[in-house]
């Protein structure tokens, strides 16, 4: 009777907010009696993808993994003429992937069909002259610096090529065998320093483009981040960087980030992170050793409007790890369009990927996949 009851509530207060006035960029809004302004947005995705692993063949179904299916609520409302506070609820609803040998049991990170996951939950007080400080789960100051880009282009989120096929097992070159996952070997998000967990967290005011934060984390780990956004001539450009102290219990990172795009659509980036030896292998059960670790990506392309359909984007990217575990190199390369459907906010993508991962003592068949998804924001 509980769950039925607390069915009815959330259809409920889907139905009244939804039932609010519509902004201009199509996202539903409502005003409670606080007289915060409540806005609703959020997507759905779908993607496949083929694999071959030089042994074995299969097409699995899931989410591009840059970013899941789910709800965004955003409110906020004014305290005086200088402050305004807000809040942020992200909620992403997992939903059912093919494991690598092809049965269905759970979805990403082992979560059951389903799921409702809430990476973001948190307030904030922002002064329009000393900045903003929030407090609850968020990212950390530190994080994000590894995903930057400006192309905007689904499917080709920053450092997030391998996001969907880091689970695919490496085999042995000689007999066919199964080795060891390519996330063991390559990082699938290029993990820059910091994450999202409960926290405090201050950000500076945006002045001539430049903006810092600095983030407390629950479990102790301090974030640092400064970064800059802005044009000069024909070029907009975002630079980052960033600094994360796991305070023992995690490793210590620095990222650097640098994208530009051309007014003729020509865009490129180029991100990397230096994860520093701290508290014992996270990649690799067999072995207590932690070798510092370098990763990189690199991106070019070009968006433009060729039809009324929407724009266009062609692109290629590259990433290479190093020291995932001692001695071990990763490359992966990928080229690719994204098409999107401007009269129906409709995205869709398709790319080739190719993994070569060379390691002291091991031959492994390179993996190659094609993907393809769409998206539909609301």
């Amino acid at each position: 009777m509980k769950l039925k009851l607390r069915h009815v509530l959330m259809a409920s207060a889907a139905a009244v907010a939804f039932s609010g006035q519509a902004h201009a960029d199509g996202h539903a809004t409502w005003a409670s009696k606080s007289k915060a302004k409540v806005a609703i947005s959020g997507q759905i995705q779908r993607a496949f993808f083929y694999v071959d692993d030089g042994t074995s063949q299969r097409i699995r179904h899931g989410e591009q993994g840059q970013s899941e299916s789910g709800v965004d609520f955003k409110g906020s409302t004014p305290v005086n003429k200088d402050v305004t506070a807000s809040f942020h609820i992200d909620m992403d609803v997992d939903t059912q992937q093919q494991n690598p040998d092809g049965t269905v049991s759970g979805g990403f990170a082992g979560e059951a069909s389903g799921d409702i996951n809430t990476p973001k939950v948190y307030m904030a007080l922002k002064h329009n002259t000393l900045g903003t400080v929030s407090i609850g789960r968020t990212s950390a100051a530190s994080d994000g610096v590894a995903h930057t880009s400006l192309h905007g282009a689904y499917g080709f989120s920053a450092a997030l090529m391998l996001t969907n096929i880091g689970d695919i097992t490496l085999r042995d070159a000689d007999d066919g065998s199964a080795a060891v996952n390519i996330d063991t070997r390559m990082s699938t998000v290029i993990s820059d320093p910091g994450g999202r967990s409960p926290m405090i967290r201050y950000d500076t005011p945006r002045v001539n483009g430049l903006a810092a934060a600095v983030s407390h984390e629950d479990a102790g780990h301090i974030g640092t981040g400064i970064n800059y956004g802005g044009s000069a001539g024909d070029l907009k450009l975002a630079i980052k960087a960033a600094y994360h102290h796991g305070d023992g219990d995690a490793n210590d990172g620095l990222a650097g980030a640098f994208a530009a795009m051309h007014s003729s659509g020509i865009t490129a980036g180029f991100n990397y992170v230096y994860t520093m030896d701290g508290v014992g292998s996270t990649t690799d059960a067999s072995t207590t050793d932690d070798p510092d670790i370098h990763e990189w990506f690199a991106h070019a392309g070009y968006k433009a409007k060729f039809s009324d359909m929407g724009s266009t984007y062609l692109g290629v990217e590259f990433q290479e790890s190093r020291d995932m575990v001692s001695g071990s190199e990763g490359h992966a390369f990928g080229i690719g369009f994204s098409q999107n459907v401007d009269s129906a906010a409709l995205s869709f993508y398709g790319k080739f990927i190719h993994v070569n991962v060379v390691e002291p003592g091991a031959n492994y068949d390179n993996v190659h996949a094609v993907e393809s998804g769409v998206r539909l924001l609301f």
